[in-house]
């Protein structure tokens, strides 16, 4: 998370996409339930990473969430939108 916090304030992109992630995902919370705010914003974003598990959600969920992608991907998680393996049509005839 501090490694995180930090690139966020070197790199305006990320910070700005984070920006983005979390104002969506406060609209599609509050769509279904308004939480009144109790402390920062959800994540901690845009200028502080908290909740890793609350990030990699919202990018499973309903991504762009960048904080969650770079996670994900620091952890080697496959990306399933792109096949992890290709079957020839043979095998494929064979199933």
């Amino acid at each position: 998370m501090a490694s995180l916090t930090a690139r966020l304030r070197g790199e305006p992109r990320l910070q700005a996409g984070l920006k983005d992630a979390v104002d969506r995902l406060k609209r599609t919370r509050d769509a279904h339930d308004v939480i009144e705010v109790s402390g920062g914003p959800p994540g901690g974003g845009p200028d502080r990473v908290k909740c890793l598990h609350a990030h990699v959600a919202h990018e499973l969920a309903d991504p762009p969430n960048p904080i969650g992608a770079l996670t994900l991907a620091e952890t080697g998680w496959p990306d399933c939108r792109i096949p992890c393996f290709s079957m020839s049509a043979d095998e494929r005839d064979d199933g």
